[in-house]
């Protein structure tokens, strides 16, 4: 799942918002309980205009982070916490942090 993260990381900071959906779709799919692969397919399609479908995306994040195990979801943010992650999707979600 690691490469097509990475394939959906450089489609957006090249402004390829298609191909960003694509990867990050993928990688929801293969990895539907990795709240991070949901988020960053949140936040292509928001780019590209599909807000509806973005938030459709949080929520599937929202879901995967609620179920998950706290420390294996940690291990996947680079550093940041799932706290910060819970406050990002309430925000995305339209919800009081």
């Amino acid at each position: 799942m690691g490469e097509v993260m990475a394939e959906g990381e450089a489609a957006m900071s090249a402004g390829n918002h298609a191909a960003a959906v694509a990867a990050f779709r993928r990688a929801a799919y293969l990895g539907p309980e990795q709240p991070i692969a949901h988020l960053n397919l949140g936040l292509a399609l928001e780019a590209s205009g599909d807000v509806a479908a973005g938030t459709r995306a949080y929520a599937a994040a929202r879901a995967a982070l609620d179920r998950g195990d706290t420390a294996l979801i940690e291990a996947t943010l680079e550093g940041y916490h799932v706290g910060e992650l819970r406050r990002l999707l309430q925000i995305k979600l339209g919800r009081n942090p």
